[in-house]
């Protein structure tokens, strides 16, 4: 039988492979056809114009803060979040944790009367809660009458039952305050918020705008007064006064008279025997 040329020993002859380990055998044809073609298809590096700057992600979150900075701020107007104020009431002057319509009604009063912003309410809906001192207190549905009338708007919150969506007023509270640029009252933090919002322009505004616009507020647990805390100097120029710089003649009734009158306007509402 005739013997084939081994493939290997043909083609390091004719040059078309190169020879093992660099050493030895062909002509060095292969080579130089091999280093010619790479030259001709191999374009130099040219760094690309996004290469030196920022990522894209960070560049949109540096324009999104830059727009919610030049949107100009509502200061005339609060969100409030009636759940916890509600509930920090019951905690606070009931003992307990039970959600009562008073706080809010106090609370109201205070922001519109006292400080003069509009009042926009979130409270979820079909919500079923008692209302009235302690002593005397009755449940009812829904927003009482004088406490809507005192607001803008009262909006209702879905109730949606999953685990994630459990802080649903929260997040309804954030961004109707978003879209006015007004202030919100909640004593949440909302750090989780800032960090964890998967909307990253209201990540952006609550980052810039949360120490201007968010308002947190107290109950006086003996006399069951409301309270913002204001701290220790206005952000803006423009701010309403707190309730501690109104002059003493436009401050109305202290909070031990309001009390007091509320009491014996309870009192004498009440049926006989």
């Amino acid at each position: 039988l005739p013997r084939w040329p081994r493939r290997e020993q043909t083609d390091i002859a004719a040059g078309s492979l190169p020879p093992e380990n660099g050493h030895g055998g062909g002509n060095g044809v292969g080579d130089h056809a091999c280093a010619t073609e790479c030259a001709a298809t191999t374009k130099p590096f040219e760094p690309s114009s996004s290469s030196s700057s920022a990522p894209a992600s960070a560049r949109v979150v540096g324009e999104e803060v830059a727009q919610e900075q030049s949107r100009p701020y509502d200061m005339t107007c609060v969100v409030v979040n009636f759940n916890n104020v509600g509930t920090t009431y019951g905690k606070r002057v009931h003992g307990d944790a039970v959600y009562n319509w008073e706080g809010v009604r106090r609370c109201v009063e205070h922001l519109t009367s006292r400080l003069g912003l509009k009042v926009i309410g979130v409270i979820f809906e079909n919500w079923h809660a008692l209302d009235g001192p302690p002593d005397s207190s009755q449940q009812v549905f829904g927003v009482p009458d004088d406490i809507a009338a005192m607001c803008e708007r009262v909006e209702t919150t879905p109730r949606i039952h999953m685990s994630h969506q459990r802080s649903a007023d929260d997040e309804m509270t954030i961004k109707m305050a978003f879209r006015r640029n007004c202030r919100f009252m909640d004593n949440d933090n909302y750090r989780d918020w800032t960090q964890h919002h998967p909307d990253s322009a209201i990540r952006a505004w609550l980052k810039s705008s949360r120490p201007v616009l968010h308002m947190n507020y107290y109950f006086d647990s003996e006399l069951g007064c409301f309270e913002t805390l204001d701290g220790n100097a206005a952000a803006f120029d423009d701010r309403p006064p707190s309730s501690g710089s109104l002059a003493a003649g436009s401050r109305g009734p202290s909070c031990r008279r309001r009390h007091q009158a509320a009491a014996a306007s309870a009192t004498s509402s009440a049926p006989a025997g």
